[in-house]
């Protein structure tokens, strides 16, 4: 089965990518994806290079206590980080472990603010809080 569990949060650095007047040279995300990679390195997973996926954001594979994981980070209402675990079973835990012991070090980490995880059910159904979801939600909107 395939976890995957949804954070958004905001840096209080700049991540802002480079524009060109007509069109994105480089997208937004690459500074955020590079923090969470040390993060992640730091908690003991072993990290790939970081790698660009155009508008879709910025990815990478890493693994921990050899469950095998994928990162993308894309500059959606803030910053959306999805947290992919691969695998059918968990029964050790490492999987859930790795992601409340990145959530703690989230709010710890005076560099983010505003953090909120969700499930990919609460993201499909909706039931996810952004910017200007109640204005969408408006007659007429």
């Amino acid at each position: 089965m395939i976890t995957k569990k949804c954070v958004y949060l905001v840096p209080s650095f700049e991540d802002e990518g480079e524009w060109d007047e007509d069109d994105w040279i480089v997208y937004p995300g690459r500074v955020v994806a590079g923090v969470l990679s040390d993060i992640l390195q730091a908690l003991g997973c072993e990290v790939e290079p970081i790698y660009s996926e155009g508008e879709k954001g910025w990815e990478f594979n890493f693994t921990y206590q050899r469950v095998a994981m994928w990162s993308r980070v894309g500059p959606i209402e803030d910053f959306l980080i999805v947290l992919c675990a691969t695998g059918w079973l968990d029964l050790g835990g490492r999987k859930k472990r790795v992601f409340e012991r990145l959530d703690d070090v989230l709010h710890k980490d005076g560099r983010f603010s505003n953090i909120r995880w969700y499930t990919q059910k609460q993201m499909d159904t909706g039931q996810w809080d952004y910017p200007g979801k109640d204005e969408a939600k408006r007659p007429g909107a």
